[in-house]
C-alpha cells in the first residue's frame, strides 16, 4: 500500500499571470529601445538632409581679380590680390579658404580671416590676401566656404 503525499504546486492561472507578466515588460523595453532607435536615425538623416540642401543652396561668384605689385596700406610693399566674392545663392556663405595651385603662383592656402564673416545673399566682400605672383601665367584659385562647398576659377596675372 502506498502512502502518497499531497503536493502543492502553483496553479496554471499563476503560471500565465508570470508569464503575461514578464512578457509585456519584455515587448515595452523592445518599443522603447526600437523609438529611441528610429529617433536618433531619424534626427541623423534629416541634419544630413539638410546641410546637404544648404550646400546647394549656396553659390559664390568670384569677380574682379585684380594683381597690384604693392600693397596700399602700410609701408609694406608685397604684392598682393585683390579677390571681390559676391553671394548668388539662397543662404549666407562663409568663405573659410582661398587655395592657389598652379604655376603663376606658389602653391599655398590662405586662410581667410573670421572678421571677414557670413557673405549675405546679394552682398559681396573683397579679399586681399599678400602673395607673390608672377606675370604672364596662369592658375587655378578655389574659393573653399565652411560647407565644404568649392568654387574654382582660372585667373592670369
Amino acid at each position: 500500500m502506498g502512502h502518497f503525499k499531497s503536493r502543492r504546486g502553483i496553479s496554471g492561472a499563476i503560471v500565465s499571470s508570470i508569464l503575461l507578466a514578464g512578457t509585456t515588460i519584455l515587448g515595452i523595453g523592445l518599443v522603447a529601445w526600437s523609438y529611441s532607435s528610429v529617433t536618433t536615425t531619424e534626427y541623423g538623416l534629416s541634419s544630413s538632409a539638410s546641410s546637404k540642401s544648404n550646400v546647394l543652396s549656396e553659390y559664390l561668384s568670384i569677380e574682379k581679380v585684380w594683381f597690384r605689385h604693392h600693397f596700399p596700406y602700410g609701408s609694406a610693399s608685397l604684392p598682393y590680390i585683390n579677390i571681390t566674392l559676391t553671394n548668388v545663392g539662397k543662404i549666407g556663405v562663409n568663405v573659410t579658404q582661398i587655395k592657389f595651385n598652379n604655376t603663376g603662383i606658389s602653391p599655398i592656402t590662405y586662410a581667410v580671416p573670421k572678421a571677414l564673416g557670413t557673405i549675405l545673399p546679394g552682398n559681396f566682400t573683397r579679399v586681399q590676401p599678400q602673395i607673390s605672383w608672377h606675370n604672364g601665367s596662369s592658375t587655378n584659385m578655389s574659393v573653399i566656404t565652411q560647407r565644404g562647398s568649392i568654387f574654382t576659377t582660372l585667373v592670369q596675372p
